[in-house]
């Protein structure tokens, strides 16, 4: 799943399933923007409590997949995709 997160080719991403299955890239969660990485580690707002509650912090790096990966599984498993 880390693997897959790193390297933007995960199925819980919508912008990598819209390029793959064509579908929607819209964040399914907020309904607001494009599920990017960003959006989803960072800007999703309908994730933020838990997110902030998982990562220790509502908006963290990026570098999180690499420094502290227990903390972004976490919050994968808080989502119920883990």
């Amino acid at each position: 799943m880390l693997a897959h997160l790193r390297g933007g080719h995960s199925n819980h991403i919508a912008v990598y399933r819209g390029r793959v299955q064509g579908s929607d890239k819209i964040c399914s969660q907020c309904r607001v923007e494009e599920d990017d990485l960003g959006h989803f580690l960072q800007r999703c707002e309908a994730t933020e409590g838990r997110r902030s509650l998982a990562m220790g912090d509502a908006a963290p790096p990026l570098s999180i997949l690499s420094r502290d990966p227990k903390k972004v599984v976490r919050f994968c498993w808080e989502l119920g995709i883990a």
